[in-house]
This record gives structure tokens, sequence and C-alpha cells, in this order.
């Protein structure tokens, strides 16, 4: 279980970074 909820935390973790990096992508372009 706890497996499993540090692998959920890393994927929302590169979820949220992902968001981020392509909304600087469109604010810049």
């Amino acid at each position: 279980m706890v497996h499993l909820s540090k692998s959920l935390r890393a994927l929302a973790v590169v979820t949220i970074a992902v968001a981020v990096a392509v909304g600087c992508l469109a604010h810049v372009f």
C-alpha cells in the first residue's frame, strides 16, 4: 500500500510539472 501511495504521489508530481511546463510554454508563445 505504501509503495502504491508513493507511485501515485510521484505520478501527481510529474503531472503537475508537465502542466506547469505547458503553461509556461503557452505563456511564452
